[in-house]
């Protein structure tokens, strides 16, 4: 009877135990929902039928045009991109006008990819960038870090890199806002600071690039000498400015490289763009663990500085993957995209004429006593960033149905496109969903051609 009552015991305390951590509020970390403790989960599973009726929807889209007939057409499988700009600065028209005319421009059309871990890696942006450059030209896969971080998982450059310090937002304790760069990082310099870049043959419009431009501010001025495929290093002096400043060096490079001397407190480096003078250059501005409300603290006068020096046409915001849970509800998802709309105010104070493209969430599933299916908050959070496109102006793509809709990520791990996690895409996935996103851009420019060429016949 002893070890009998000492079983009963021993289970009480365990219920007592999960019973309280099932009633604990909601925790979350850096943005980030953690997952709650459900002890019915087994015989009361999350289901469709638990989500509102009606999911919100977005207001009707507004094509403004002189031909009262014209309408637009979209290829068959193509999810379009839905502009809710009503013709006014922030939708997808500034973008197509550059890619209709990208062979006549003096410099490249520039796209600035800011997202969470599902772009890291260059994952999905190797095969965007690469299907945009075949289609439109340019070479070099744009920005990177003057430090390895991220950079040490991109395939598309080898690096190497001594004498500098990294940093990022998730090193809150470390980290200095007014420092960082476009991407949200920055590095610090010390003695023998040198870094060198190497293309690879992992996409054939990334294996060269035209034009190198390292970005940096050195209050007390430095010397960079840059050495390009090995030659001998021309020395370059920046004066002592407080600004953002650009040291542009030009011919076919295979690689480069940046040895710097002579500096002083508050030298601060950014990063490097690999590009050439004109075609498309997408700049992968991804970060691991974050929702992408930090944009709205960025310093302004360092956007408008980029703006100036390197102005982007089109502003891709795609996250999701950090910003809910499994338990996230409705009520969450809009407060989520409330904080989100203060990131798009600021990127578009900063680059007023930019076309601004909201991502959709991509699906992402986990196990529940039903099997492995899309969590419930997906398809809200995807329907609220819909709504939030719409109430700022700006464009949305629908990634969510573009790949499949529900449990379309557990027919990627099946097809071994996407990771055990049932969140992450792999490389061949993202090859899959690169190509939705490339239809879906020519969808776009077709019917922008078409509009503006009906227009002029009328």
């Amino acid at each position: 009877m002893n070890s009998l009552a000492k079983v009963f015991a021993l289970g009480g305390i365990v219920l007592t135990i999960l019973l309280f951590m099932h009633h604990l509020p909601t925790i979350t970390v850096m943005g980030t929902q953690l997952r709650s403790v459900d002890i019915l989960s087994d015989i009361g599973s999350t289901s469709q039928a638990d989500l509102p009726d009606v999911l919100p929807a977005p207001k009707p889209i507004s094509h403004l045009t002189s031909i009262p007939h014209f309408h637009e057409r979209h290829a068959k499988g193509v999810v379009p991109i839905d502009d809710y700009s009503d013709g006014r600065d922030g939708g997808m028209s500034h973008f197509y006008d550059m890619l209709a005319n990208v062979s006549s421009l003096n410099r490249p059309v520039r796209i600035a990819y800011f997202g969470d871990s599902f772009v890291e890696g260059d994952i999905l942006l190797a095969d965007l960038r690469e299907m945009l450059q075949a289609r439109f030209g340019g070479n070099g896969l744009g920005w990177t870090d003057c430090v390895k971080g991220t950079n040490a998982f991109r395939p598309t450059v080898d690096m190497s890199v001594a004498g500098l310090t990294g940093y990022d937002l998730l090193n809150k304790h470390a980290f200095s806002t007014a420092l960082q760069s476009v991407n949200q990082r920055y590095s610090l310099p010390s003695a023998g600071a040198k870094v060198a870049y190497k293309a690879t043959s992992f996409r054939p419009h990334t294996a060269q690039w035209q034009v190198a431009r390292l970005f940096c501010i050195a209050p007390q001025g430095v010397s960079v000498a840059v050495a390009m495929n090995g030659s001998t290093p021309a020395v370059r002096r920046l004066s002592p400015s407080a600004n953002l400043q650009m040291v542009e060096t030009d011919g076919r490079m295979t690689s480069v490289s940046y040895a710097f001397s002579a500096f002083g407190r508050g030298t601060v480096m950014h990063g490097v763009a690999l590009e050439s003078p004109r075609g498309v250059i997408l700049d992968n501005l991804g970060m691991r663990g974050i929702p992408g409300t930090s944009i709205a603290t960025m310093p302004e006068n360092i956007l408008k500085a980029y703006a100036r020096l390197r102005p982007y046409d089109l502003i891709v915001l795609h996250y999701g993957v950090n910003a809910v849970a499994e338990t996230s509800d409705a009520a969450y998802c809009k407060a989520y995209c409330e904080k989100m709309k203060k990131s798009i105010a600021k990127l578009r104070r900063c680059f007023p004429q930019a076309s601004i493209l909201i991502v959709g969430v991509a699906d992402r599933d986990s196990r529940t006593a039903r099997g492995i299916h899309t969590m419930p908050s997906i398809e809200l959070l995807s329907a609220q960033q819909n709504v939030m496109a719409s109430e700022c102006g700006v464009a949305f793509f629908n990634l969510f149905k573009a790949m499949g809709g529900k449990d379309s990520m557990l027919r990627l791990v099946n097809q071994g496109e996407a990771n055990l996690d049932y969140t992450h895409i792999n490389f061949k996935g993202g090859h899959r969903l690169a190509g939705y996103f490339y239809r879906s851009f020519l969808d776009g420019l077709d019917n922008y051609k078409r509009r503006k060429q009906a227009e002029k016949q009328e």
